[in-house]
């Protein structure tokens, strides 16, 4: 695109057609900050419903002071502007540029579309809305949509106040706890068992011997015969745990009964 091409597409953003498209993104993708350029491409994009219109909108509306503007511009197809044909006159008649230079200088065509330049159109104040936008990132949404999403406040979240106090007597629990653990000897589990099985099952124990341990052995063991007769000796040395030993019994013969 040439000089020339660009300064009356700047001037007539209206005549904007669909094989301008390509020229305008090369120019874009070789001066990214073209601000006026990039409105011109924008309201390309609407027009023509691109799938890039949405990606687009995003970035030059972050880069646009006046949003509002911005908008009148995309959507409306006729967009008034003031003294905007005199300045492209002006910069067409004082320019001594070859032929050869194919772009104009990027500070004055930035003064072209400028929003300064542009007529403030009265605008619906969108701030007295409370409408809840469902925001989905593959619908194509309408600038006044995203300008509602854009303009929504974020939620200011109070970090809880740790109560000192409360906070001080956990500390002193847990260190209570600590102590208990260091100055009591844990209780050695294998120790214990292997005490268990060191009597052997095949002789008769006497009824001294006899504890609820060695009952559940001779129930793990499947002996349950030797397992019920234990919990009979328990009955008769501990009377005040009857009914609770009474209940394993009757627990083993329920097993022995479904084998």
């Amino acid at each position: 695109m040439d000089k020339t091409s660009l300064l009356e597409l700047l001037e007539n953003p209206k005549n904007i057609n669909r094989n301008k498209t390509n020229e305008i993104q090369q120019v874009l993708e070789k001066y990214p900050y073209f601000q006026s350029l990039s409105c011109v491409y924008l309201k390309l994009l609407y027009a023509n419903n691109h799938p890039l219109y949405n990606l687009n909108l995003k970035k030059v509306a972050a880069h646009t002071s006046d949003r509002e503007i911005l908008f009148d511009f995309i959507t409306e197809e006729e967009f008034e502007q003031i003294e905007v044909a005199k300045q492209v006159k002006k910069i067409s008649n004082e320019s001594n540029e070859s032929e050869d230079d194919h772009f104009m200088d990027l500070a004055t065509a930035e003064k072209i579309t400028s929003p300064d330049l542009f007529e403030k159109p009265k605008v619906e104040n969108l701030s007295n809305k409370k409408e809840n936008l469902n925001f989905d990132q593959t619908d194509k949404l309408s600038f006044n949509e995203w300008l509602k999403i854009t303009k929504m406040k974020p939620i200011k979240r109070k970090s809880p106040k740790t109560n000192l106090k409360e906070t001080e007597e956990h500390r002193k629990k847990f260190n209570l706890i600590d102590n208990f653990l260091a100055n009591n000897p844990k209780i050695d589990a294998k120790k214990e068992m292997n005490k268990i099985k060191k009597i052997n099952p095949k002789t008769q124990p006497s009824s001294q011997l006899m504890t609820e341990t060695l009952a559940k052995v001779y129930e793990e063991q499947n002996r349950y015969d030797k397992a019920i007769q234990a919990y009979n000796i328990l009955i008769l040395n501990n009377p005040e745990k009857s009914g609770l030993f009474a209940n394993q019994i009757e627990r083993i013969k329920q097993i022995i009964e479904k084998e």
